[in-house]
């Protein structure tokens, strides 16, 4: 694959956005078929392969990846914003979830969820659930999704668009009202800053207090 000068073009954006569907349809359904005897988190080689399988096939398109997955720098300040949007988005969350959901069903979650993966390493669910698969969803959402859709349309489509599919690749009603909403946020701050680590610091705050919480339970 030719090397580029700038930024990718739309049709390379497609290129790879369709390869990685492809490759985590073929993953996801491998990994179900086969036995699974090990310890560590399936998840784990689903999000960090997908990370890296992404990472190279941006590589291999242009020179400037980084800037194609907005991993550019941010200010202190930002930083901060970021940290702050995690939390008070995660106490938003409980509070919505708390008033949309029967009364006892988060309980019986997080109850059920740890049945189900107290076989695990601990550390491979948090590995998973804090900081891969955040890092895997906001290099393909805000990253690449995000400036592919961009150069079709305008800031406010575009984040709408990347936050809708985030959602819908998360189903679960009603969740797909906050995941909707916070798509619309980490879009926003990525496309303010230029950058989707505001989007990636808020994303792994939120989920490390969900596994706190849910480890808690």
């Amino acid at each position: 694959m030719k090397l580029k000068t700038e930024g990718l073009s739309f049709k390379q954006s497609l290129v790879i956005v369709i390869s990685m569907l492809v490759w985590l349809v073929v993953l996801i359904s491998t990994l179900k078929i086969l036995p699974n005897h090990s310890a560590i988190y399936p998840t784990v080689w689903i999000f960090s392969s997908s990370i890296l399988f992404l990472v190279w096939l941006t590589q291999r398109s242009t020179v400037f990846w980084l800037k194609a997955l907005n991993l550019n720098t941010i200010s202190l300040t930002w930083l901060t914003v970021a940290l702050v949007f995690g939390v008070v988005y995660w106490q938003l969350d409980q509070w919505l979830m708390q008033w949309l959901l029967p009364a006892d069903s988060g309980l019986n979650e997080m109850l059920n969820w740890q049945q189900n993966t107290a076989h695990f390493y601990a550390v491979s669910l948090l590995m998973s659930s804090v900081f891969l698969a955040p890092i895997f969803e906001e290099l393909f959402f805000r990253g690449l999704l995000l400036n592919s859709i961009k150069m079709k349309t305008n800031g406010l489509i575009s984040i709408s668009i990347s936050a809708l599919l985030f959602a819908l690749i998360h189903w679960s009603w009603p969740e797909f009202i906050s995941l909707f909403w916070v798509g619309i946020m980490y879009g926003w701050m990525t496309l303010k800053t230029k950058s989707v680590l505001p989007a990636l610091i808020a994303h792994i705050t939120h989920n490390a207090l969900t596994f706190w919480l849910y480890v808690a339970a």
